[in-house]
């Protein structure tokens, strides 16, 4: 349908960190998310982090200012149970926060599921129809790692 989360490639000269494309959550015909309430997740294959391992990526938000109406949230999905890692008005166990409207590297400690297979999953939730003009959401160079770049 073109609308949720997709691989957006070759990449725009104007949105991405890498030349080679990234995965969006919006509309790749009108490059915004105005298409009502929706949400969208993205999910990696399933690994096992052990306690040096980070989950790390470029995310860039365009979206309303007020994290109540659009959602951003990373989360590892182990056993039936999504454990919040951070989102937009939840800061990440290292006190790291999510920024609106700049790219932004986001690593994230996987240690306490050390031993634990799972997944990690991002979700862009949009709760209202309304001021969903921007670009939505951009999600690129998705690294798992035993150590923080």
């Amino acid at each position: 349908s073109g609308k949720g989360w997709q691989m957006m490639a070759p990449a725009p000269t104007n949105g991405f960190k890498s030349a080679s494309g990234a995965f969006y959550f919006g509309d790749k015909a009108k490059l915004n998310y105005d298409w009502g309430k929706s949400q969208g997740h993205l999910v990696s294959p399933v690994f096992t982090p052990n306690k040096d391992t980070v989950v790390a990526f470029w995310l860039r938000l365009e979206v309303e200012a007020d994290a109540k109406y659009d959602k951003f949230q990373v989360a590892f999905l182990a056993g039936g149970k999504l454990n919040m890692l951070i989102a937009r008005d939840v800061k990440s166990a290292a006190g790291e926060t999510l920024k609106n409207k700049v790219w932004q590297r986001v690593v994230l400690p996987l240690s306490s599921f050390a031993g634990t297979p799972g997944n990690v999953v991002w979700t862009f939730t949009a709760t209202d129809g309304e001021a969903n003009k921007t670009r939505g959401a951009f999600l690129d160079d998705v690294e798992v790692s035993e150590c923080a770049q």
